[in-house]
């Protein structure tokens, strides 16, 4: 049977879920809520639901609505009170990135959602692109040698603030929590230590923190950094592991290798027909819900997510490493 979908906020990336999940036979749009009403007429006629199921109050709508799951995509800073909400009620979740802004919420959602027995992912969509899910595969058949280092650099010129525009650490939370993500996909182990920097160029319209220079160390031993602004004047992007046998290069919709004795690059290229990113994130989500394993984008692991961005925080601020474990153990209610 179909999860039967109440989608919060329809507008913007809100439209994802709704272009998708109609071609779906295990999720099904039931219910529609934003304050927009041009982007709730607009969802109206994407999905063909009646005007008694649209809502511009997410609370009136969450009350009314008969649905089994809830998708939450909204500014990032209303995400903890409508999941929470949402779990209280006993719904499945899928929010979109970032599961919440602060570590303490992100721990509170978690526990109601397992003293309720809800699911909630978040939809961490970048490690599933093609070329990164190759990447990951080919790091995980162990003949390349293990990942030990790995370099993520971002840079991008933005327009004007979005969102996160009077938020502190904008570039962490905004963006830097798919670049740190993605790293630790590719390296693996558990994130144990960081250390960052956090930086605002003058000529910035971000109140804080629209560039990020931050390191993991991680519990295999591989040690990670990014290197990321949205304040760029130039637009450039890399992604590098370095393993024993040579260097990984997710690049482009291909993943390059550049053997370690200086021979010619083989160049790996993703089956052709993969399911879209967003898709996978449904599916990982709908079969975490079935009974199948929790995904990597499931809350538990990506309580850690959040913990990294927010560790960013702090060792800027602090100007001193953060210990991962001890942090969640504060602040998330987990750790180890």
């Amino acid at each position: 049977m179909a999860l039967r979908t109440l989608h919060i906020g329809v507008g913007g990336r809100g439209v994802w879920p709704l272009r998708l999940f109609p071609n779906r036979d295990d999720v099904q749009p039931v219910g529609l809520c934003d304050i927009r009403p041009e982007a709730l007429a607009a969802a109206r006629e994407r999905t063909g639901l009646p005007e008694r199921a649209c809502w511009d109050d997410w609370q009136t709508a969450l009350a009314t609505c008969d649905c089994d799951a809830v998708v939450v995509i909204t500014p990032p800073q209303l995400h903890a009170p409508m999941v929470l909400a949402a779990v209280e009620a006993g719904r499945q979740v899928l929010v979109e990135k970032p599961f919440t802004m602060d570590l303490r919420e992100a721990g509170q959602i978690v526990a109601a959602a397992d003293a309720r027995g809800v699911k909630v992912a978040v939809a961490q969509q970048r490690r599933y692109s093609p070329e990164e899910r190759l990447a990951q595969q080919r790091l995980a058949g162990g003949d390349l040698g293990a990942p030990e280092v790995g370099v993520l650099t971002a840079f991008s010129k933005r327009p004007g603030v979005h969102h996160s525009g009077q938020q502190r650490d904008s570039y962490a939370w905004e963006r830097g929590i798919h670049d740190l993500d993605s790293l630790w996909a590719l390296l693996g182990g558990t994130p144990r230590r960081v250390q960052a920097v956090s930086f605002n160029p003058s000529w910035s319209p971000y109140a804080h923190g629209a560039g990020l220079f931050a390191t993991v160390e991680f519990s295999s031993g591989a040690v990670g950094s990014v290197t990321c602004s949205f304040m760029s004047h130039f637009r450039d992007s890399r992604v590098q592991i370095e393993c024993a046998g040579g260097s990984l290069e997710p690049t482009g919709g291909v993943v390059k290798w550049h053997p370690a004795d200086g021979g010619e690059p083989v160049v790996w290229t993703p089956e052709p027909g993969q399911p879209a990113p967003e898709a996978m994130v449904t599916s990982a989500w709908t079969d975490w819900i079935a009974g199948g394993p929790e995904p990597p984008i499931g809350m538990h692991q990506n309580l850690w997510t959040v913990a990294l961005v927010a560790a960013c925080g702090l060792a800027a601020e602090r100007r001193a490493a953060v210990d991962l474990p001890e942090l969640l153990r504060c602040c998330g209610g987990v750790g180890g």
